[in-house]
């Protein structure tokens, strides 16, 4: 079993270990993302005050940002954001559909970021900061799963680098899907 099966397995295991619900769901290569369903209620409210002829003003949509996890967004950055998500810095309005992607895709990086976070906090039992080969046996154990002593070891070649015997937090990040 090559190491990425290994890794793709234990993420989705604990995954459902850990009872999350996933803010990607693949199709044809390309990965569709969605806000959890409370998010998008209050986006679409929010979108619906601040609709006028379909668009959403840049400044109205800058106060969006704000309040969907953006504090204190300078233009600089509020442009950066656009530019990154594929859209004309400049532009002076938005479509709904629009503001739902842009907000969409920066709240599923943020998403993706603490599910990496609360799974390596899974492995990391004792607040060590670091994944040991034995943590790794103790939760794929926990969990039923199985696994095969060169199947640890050769995720632990690939996660470990510098073969310290440890994976370190930004290490599983690097690795993490």
């Amino acid at each position: 079993v090559s190491t990425q099966s290994t890794w793709d397995y234990q993420k989705n295991t604990l995954m459902a270990y850990a009872k999350r619900g996933t803010l990607k769901q693949g199709g044809k290569g390309v990965t569709l993302l969605t806000l959890p369903e409370d998010v998008m209620s209050d986006l679409k409210n929010v979108m619906n005050l601040l609709m006028k002829d379909g668009k959403i003003a840049r400044t109205d949509f800058k106060s969006i940002m704000h309040n969907f996890g953006h504090f204190a967004i300078r233009q600089k950055e509020f442009e950066e954001e656009l530019k990154k998500h594929g859209h004309d810095s400049k532009q002076p309005t938005f479509t709904d559909v629009e503001v739902i992607n842009i907000i969409t895709n920066i709240w599923s990086q943020r998403g993706r970021e603490d599910e990496a976070r609360e799974c390596f906090k899974i492995f990391d039992k004792n607040e060590r900061k670091q994944i040991s080969a034995a943590d790794l046996k103790r939760v794929l154990e926990e969990n039923e799963i199985p696994y095969s002593v060169d199947e640890i070891n050769e995720f632990m070649l690939e996660a470990d680098p510098e073969n310290t015997g440890f994976i370190s937090y930004d290490s599983f990040i690097k690795l993490y899907p």
